[in-house]
């Protein structure tokens, strides 16, 4: 899982100022499911609330190539450590045709260069999608 991690960090890191793609063979299908979840469902944005994660809204977009795109609040630290703001930011993950990837962009152009350069946004939207595929999992498959 560490690698996991590692790897799709670096991939949002990479794409704060550019398009990353992400061809990790776990990321990619946890997209694919949210959007086959909103196609199937009829929905566009959904906002669930997910127990350790911040509040959030994801919504399909486009057509060919569909895109999910997540945007929520990340914190703006003082020199120590201190929560004193939060900005908004947007991940836009977009379905590679023919490839188990996602291309990945991240807009967050209201945060300060310090908050982009602390890498702690790419964890929370990491995290997001891992616990929202796993909602989307139990939704599609009540117990």
């Amino acid at each position: 899982m560490v690698g996991i991690r590692s790897f799709l960090i670096a991939a949002v890191i990479a794409s704060v100022s550019q398009a990353a793609l992400a061809q990790h063979g776990e990321f990619a299908p946890k997209v694919k499911l949210i959007i086959d979840y909103l196609k199937d469902t009829g929905e566009t944005c959904i906002s669930p609330p997910i127990p350790a994660e911040r509040s959030f809204k994801a919504c399909r977009e486009g057509a060919d190539p569909v895109a999910l795109t997540v945007v929520t609040d990340v914190p703006v630290r003082d020199d120590d450590g201190r929560v004193v703001d939060a900005c908004s930011a947007r991940l836009t993950a977009t379905q590679v045709p023919g490839f188990a990837a996602v291309k990945m962009e991240v807009s967050a152009r209201e945060c300060p260069q310090k908050t982009l350069k602390s890498r702690e946004f790419s964890g929370i939207f990491i995290g997001i999608i891992v616990e929202l595929a796993e909602w989307v999992q139990k939704k599609a498959k009540p117990i």
